[in-house]
C-alpha cells in the first residue's frame, strides 16, 4: 500500500539548492522510498513511500540525521 507524507523541514538552510539535492538523493536510496519532491521556498520535503516497507518516524529520523529539524521535532 502506498502512502504520501509531507515533513515540514524548518531549517533556514534548507533553501540551498544543493541541500535539497542532497536530502533527495539520500532519500531516495532508503528502501519504500518512492519519490521525493522538494519545495525550498516552503522548505518542505514531500515523500511517497510505502508503509509496508518504511514509515513516516524513519523518514523524519534520516533528515534530522542529515542535520535539518522536521516541524514538531525537537533538536
Amino acid at each position: 500500500m502506498n502512502a504520501t507524507t509531507q515533513i515540514r523541514v524548518t531549517d533556514s538552510a534548507f533553501d540551498c539548492e544543493n541541500c535539497a539535492t542532497t536530502i533527495k538523493r539520500v532519500l531516495r536510496k532508503e528502501g519504500g522510498v518512492e519519490g521525493v519532491t522538494v519545495d525550498d521556498a516552503e522548505r518542505e520535503l514531500q515523500v511517497r513511500f510505502d508503509r509496508s516497507q518504511i514509515g513516516e518516524d524513519r523518514i523524519a529520523e534520516i533528515v534530522e540525521e542529515w542535520g535539518y529539524m522536521p516541524e514538531g521535532s525537537s533538536p
